[in-house]
């Protein structure tokens, strides 16, 4: 497990939307366990895009290869991205 708590809340044929729940006094953000969340949804992904609302309630992305790995964050939701 990431150590993140977060619930998924939406998904398409383009992507999955995770919420980051907290209490983080317990758990750790999704943006603190980004890579370990990207290694625990790589099955249900299936090649697409995983967006999640952070702690701030912003919608980000957390981008990554498909196999697994973690690359980095990306600004903005699906609709940003014409999705």
């Amino acid at each position: 497990m990431s150590g993140a708590n977060y619930i998924m809340i939406g998904e398409t044929g383009a992507y999955v939307m995770i919420q980051d729940i907290g209490p983080w006094d317990r758990y750790k953000t999704v943006t603190n366990a980004a890579e370990e969340v990207v290694i625990e949804l790589t099955k249900m992904l299936k090649g697409r895009n995983l967006y999640y609302i952070d702690t701030d309630d912003r919608c980000d992305q957390l981008v990554h290869d498909g196999k697994g790995k973690f690359l980095g964050f990306k600004s903005g939701g699906p609709t940003e991205d014409g999705l």
